[in-house]
Formats: structure tokens, sequence, C-alpha cells
């Protein structure tokens, strides 16, 4: 932006875009989604902006789970600069909605690469 540093909304699109990554990475594509008619919708996020990502400034975004419930999946999310400091730090809760747009149990069955033990990854 206009004064050299990433927009604080752009950390969003940084965290989304490794939350997909995560679940591509999990055998979980978007043509998935619609063919079971089950989506994920990011409901609340709850970031901490620590350090200024300048332009240019290559970092590492991080994903796992944090928890869940039946029907709520929380992430963990950091993005890191080169020298591994923090930049900011996410908790991203994910619902699952179904064709009537109505809160789902977690679909365990239909996605189980997802759902099993917590997973990390990088990206």
């Amino acid at each position: 932006d206009s004064f050299g540093h990433v927009n604080n909304a752009v950390y969003l699109n940084y965290l989304e875009h490794c939350r997909m990554q995560w679940l591509y990475a999990h055998g979980i594509t978007t043509k998935d989604f619609q063919r079971l008619q089950l989506f994920p919708v990011v409901v609340n996020i709850d970031i901490n902006y620590q350090k200024e990502i300048s332009d240019g400034m290559r970092i590492t975004v991080s994903v796992e789970e944090s928890s869940r419930s039946e029907r709520k999946l929380v992430f963990y999310q950091t993005i890191q600069d080169e020298a591994g400091q923090t930049c900011a730090d996410a908790r991203v809760t994910v619902v699952w909605i179904n064709q009537h747009r109505k809160v789902v149990p977690l679909p365990i069955t239909e996605f189980p690469t997802i759902f099993k033990d917590s997973d990390a990854a990088q990206n």
C-alpha cells in the first residue's frame, strides 16, 4: 500500500490460501465440495498483527488444527518472516454447510483425510 507494507486485509488472503493448500494436500478440491454439496465456511477470525510485512518480503504461512467439536473446526495459523519472527497469528473457526446453507456436523465420513489426527502444513 502507500505506506510500503502489505495492507492488513491481505494477511487474511494469505491465511485463506494456506488453508486451501492444506485441503489440497489432503486430496480435497473444490470439486469435491460441489459434488457432495458440503462447503467449509469461515465464521470467525481472531487475528493478532504483530509485525508489518513489507513489499517483497518472503514469508511462511502455516496452519494446524487447534481444536474441533461436532460442528466446528478451529485452525491456528501463523505468518512468519524469513528470520522466523511472527508477523501475525490467528485462530480461524470453520463450520460446514450443506446446499441449504445449514450448518451440519463435520463431514468426517465424507472427508476422512482431513479429520484424522492433527496435521500441520506450511506454504
